[in-house]
């Protein structure tokens, strides 16, 4: 039984990704899928790029990676197939590997086709040609000129972080692009203040939502190594109107009387 997950801006009114399932199946019937997720926002391949790179690394070696997210202004676009760490990714050459595996370069796809030449045809076809098992290197045409796009990244000063938000999850919980590593590199351990929509800052780290009482602020750095603002046991996007590209600032302090004159 091979496993194969899913990540697409189909929803769950329609009948897309059942139809996408239906024709893989035709394919093998020995397969198992995971949905990782059809809520992408339409055409949002930033937010298909975040949860490819948050999911994959969870599953076993074998296991194929389908994502079906195209952005509204790219027109004819190729599929492609890439093998990375025993892992199998098809998706559309728009630049969602790119965001997902911001640090590979270099990386070599193969352009698929299909005779029928549609998207859920030519998925089907790859799959079909994975779990033959017949060599990957011929599955399509090489190419080394794979679509890349480039993430915002933090801005970064001796004693700031400003950063934006990169996601809002289920809870509300606001994730942003800033890394426990990033931060840690430009806090060198001071004590710090994290800024939004101009309220009042949090002032502490915390290692989990329960750190803080019930309906209080929480800002912790998440299981991806990403700081995240949220409210324990509450919504903090919607209370405090955060949404995907608000801003962000930490700043850091050497002492405390300099985090009292900023006040």
């Amino acid at each position: 039984m091979r496993l194969i997950t899913l990540i697409t801006d189909f929803g769950l009114k329609d009948y897309y990704a059942s139809t996408l399932k239906g024709r893989l199946y035709s394919a093998s019937l020995e397969i198992a899928f995971i949905d990782v997720t059809h809520q992408v926002a339409p055409f949002d391949i930033t937010e298909a790029a975040f949860n490819l790179r948050n999911a994959w690394f969870h599953f076993p070696k074998g296991t194929i990676h389908i994502v079906n997210v195209v952005s509204g202004d790219e027109g004819q676009i190729n599929w492609v197939a890439i093998q990375h760490e025993g892992h199998y990714f098809l998706l559309p050459d728009n630049g969602i590997f790119s965001l997902a595996f911001p640090e590979k370069k270099n990386i070599t796809g193969f352009v698929l086709s299909s005779s029928e030449n549609t998207p859920f045809a030519v998925l089907k076809d790859a799959v079909k040609y994975i779990l033959d098992g017949r060599a990957f290197m011929e599955i399509g045409i090489p190419t080394n000129q794979l679509v890349e796009r480039l993430s915002l990244q933090p801005v970064t000063g001796p004693g700031y972080l400003r950063g934006e938000v990169i996601h809002v999850d289920h809870y509300g919980n606001v994730i942003t692009n800033i890394t426990k590593e990033l931060f840690d590199a430009v806090g060198q351990g001071r004590p710090c203040k994290v800024y939004f929509r101009k309220l009042d800052p949090i002032e502490q780290i915390s290692s989990s939502y329960s750190d803080q009482p019930l309906g209080e602020n929480v800002c912790l750095f998440n299981a991806s190594g990403l700081l995240e603002v949220a409210i324990n046991m509450g919504n903090a996007a919607e209370l405090y109107g955060l949404e995907k590209d608000s801003s962000i600032q930490v700043d850091f302090y050497d002492d405390l009387k300099e985090q009292l004159e900023d006040i």
